[in-house]
């Protein structure tokens, strides 16, 4: 990305709804939001520890691009985030 540029953030809480865990809702939901949104870079970021939610953005072509720690309202505290990007 060109210094000096904005980037398109993608992100997503899903909050309490587990029971759509697991079943690919939010691949697809993501494939085909990028289907539609074609700016490029794309940003996101993930708590390190969501495994899950790094998983869905890996899967559709995010790569990490480094970490940074910040407070995270949903959990009330400071936690390592991965910086993710889509070119």
């Amino acid at each position: 990305m060109r210094p000096g540029r904005a980037a398109l953030t993608a992100g997503a809480f899903d909050g309490d709804i587990r029971e759509y865990w697991g079943r690919g809702v939010a691949t697809a939901a993501l494939r085909d939001f990028l289907e539609v949104i074609i700016v490029r870079p794309l940003l996101s970021r993930a708590a390190a520890d969501n495994l899950a939610s790094l998983r869905v953005l890996e899967k559709c072509g995010f790569v990490v691009i480094g970490e940074s720690r910040g407070h995270v309202n949903a959990r009330d505290a400071a936690i390592v985030e991965m910086l993710l990007r889509l070119d």
